[in-house]
């Protein structure tokens, strides 16, 4: 997928989940241990003042000036070792209390909907899905 966010920027995804390799969310993050836990990150965020590698959390940059000449510094936050279904099933809990808020609304929701089936769309007739300035639509049959 090739997406353009509405203030310009490009971003690429490639997913397989057919993909025989060690770079799976699943054997990245270590959270289900049914899974062989490797040490590599399955997704990497970049752009010119740095890059983000997940789940590892590793930060590439040039210390704020970007020079490709220059040795390039790495920092790695350490995250939580904890369960997410734990985690989902704590914060599910607190929202029904309404002690927090939830982490995605419904709208949220509705968008990242919106957008998984405007990139069906776009796969089936091999074209460009505009969603910049749409409100969500969802016409269910």
């Amino acid at each position: 997928m090739i997406l353009r966010f509405a203030n310009g920027a490009l971003g690429t995804l490639s997913i397989s989940d057919s993909a025989s390799a060690p770079w799976s969310w699943e054997m990245t993050a270590g959270e289900n241990k049914m899974y062989p836990k490797t040490d590599e990150s399955c997704y990497w965020i970049a752009g010119t003042e740095g890059s983000l590698g997940v789940p590892k959390l590793d930060l590439w940059h040039y210390g704020g000036q970007p020079h490709w000449g220059r040795p390039i510094q790495i920092e790695r936050a350490i995250a939580p070792e904890a369960d997410p279904l734990v985690l989902q099933l704590t914060h599910f809990c607190k929202v029904a209390r309404r002690e927090v808020a939830p982490l995605l609304d419904a709208r949220g929701g509705m968008k990242t909907l919106e957008a998984t089936l405007a990139v069906k769309q776009a796969a089936a007739r091999g074209g460009i899905v505009n969603l910049v300035n749409e409100e969500p639509k969802l016409c269910l049959q």
